[in-house]
């Protein structure tokens, strides 16, 4: 995710009085009178997807507070200067409640059902709203915690990726395994101390260079027989440390967006993977 130029104030579309008209309570969403509706509307209204007026009230506080709130700068030229734009746009939207709105209220987000995300990325973009930077961490690292996590871990970590305090990043593809994940060729060793020891490399791993943590996949048993997808572990992985080496991959259009991360004796503590000494040897 790249807070990129078309998001430049020149190009921000403003509310109109048109698009605040809001859907009759229960009506289905292929009736909405507004003409700016996306065109994944009438999909959804096949779906049988309806509006609730509690839908109706969370898309008008979203557009007010996006109305006061969204940057009118443009973002800086600069790929670092731009994604500390980015990250200090995150920590507004988190400290008002509109970060990582799916999450559950006590994790600080606001229990949002499947329309309410949908209304909420809808009325991001018609704003003109900068990308959230951290989506790595809100996506899939911070639900992924809240299941398997130990409650001193998400209790520090939780809070720190709706800031976009700590970046996260996802360490799944690999020179030579894509969409394959059970291809991975990345080990993580016990060191017989409480840590795993990770040698690997992982590529087009977006914002590592930005990142404090990477959730690696990486292979911590073989595989038994045809269950290609036992021994896979997913480890927390501080990035900072002797044993990673990140180069970044630049774009044809010069962003930065993507890196390569190589990891050479590389460690991380047993608490932070999913993989346990009894069941180290199954994905989890």
């Amino acid at each position: 995710m790249v807070v990129g130029d078309r998001h430049r104030a020149s190009s921000r579309r403003e509310p109109t009085v048109a698009r605040a008209r809001s859907v009759s309570v229960g009506a289905p969403m292929a009736t909405a009178t507004s003409p700016d509706r996306p065109h994944g509307w009438p999909a959804l209204a096949e779906m049988g997807f309806r509006f609730t007026g509690e839908h109706d009230r969370f898309r008008r506080e979203l557009r007010s507070w996006l109305g006061e709130h969204v940057p009118r700068e443009p973002p800086p030229a600069d790929p670092d200067e731009r994604f500390a734009w980015g990250r200090a746009w995150q920590r507004e939207l988190a400290e008002a409640g509109w970060a990582g709105i799916a999450w559950p209220e006590a994790y600080g987000g606001r229990g949002a059902d499947a329309l309410q995300q949908f209304i909420y990325y809808e009325e991001l973009a018609w704003a003109g709203a900068p990308e959230l930077v951290n989506t790595p961490g809100l996506l899939l690292a911070g639900p992924t915690l809240m299941v398997h996590g130990t409650e001193e871990l998400k209790r520090r970590l939780l809070p720190r990726i709706l800031t976009a305090q700590d970046i996260w990043c996802q360490g799944f593809s690999e020179p030579g395994s894509g969409s394959d994940l059970a291809s991975v060729k990345t080990r993580a060793v016990d060191d017989g101390a409480g840590s795993w020891v990770i040698d690997g490399e992982k590529v087009w791993t977006t914002h590592a260079h930005w990142a404090r943590y990477c959730f690696v996949l990486a292979r911590t048993a073989d595989p038994a027989g045809e269950r290609r997808y036992d021994g896979l572990s997913l480890i927390i992985c501080e990035l900072a440390q002797p044993g990673v080496v990140i180069t970044r991959l630049p774009q044809p259009t010069g962003d930065p967006e993507f890196a390569q991360v190589f990891f050479a004796g590389a460690t991380a503590p047993w608490t932070r993977s999913s993989a346990t000494r009894t069941t180290a040897g199954r994905c989890r």
